[in-house]
């Protein structure tokens, strides 16, 4: 199974040489724009938290306890904050591969 843009298909048939039969083809279109900018607001309040929690973490508190919690919540906004950055990489790249 391959996944082929439209305007590439009649290009990967040729490459084929005849080898190649389509048994299925399905077209379709997406709308990324509700992912996109949900994510990206995601990644915009994370960012923000992340910022609350380090200056949590500066004003270095007697109770230890306090600190593991914010620096385990710090690690839990910290992931959040790959994810959705790499989730915004791969809509980019969607929406530029298509123009």
């Amino acid at each position: 199974m391959f996944k082929i843009l439209p305007e590439n298909l009649d290009r990967f048939l040729q490459n084929c040489g005849g080898s190649c039969e389509l048994k299925n083809q399905t077209l379709g279109t997406e709308d990324i724009t509700k992912a996109y900018f949900d994510t990206d607001a995601r990644l915009k309040n994370a960012r923000v938290m992340e910022q609350r929690l380090i200056d949590m973490l500066k004003k270095k508190s007697d109770d230890i306890n306090d600190l593991l919690q914010v620096e385990k919540e710090l690690g839990r906004v910290r992931e959040q904050i790959r994810a959705d950055a790499r989730r915004t990489e791969i809509l980019d790249s969607q929406v530029h591969s298509r123009r």
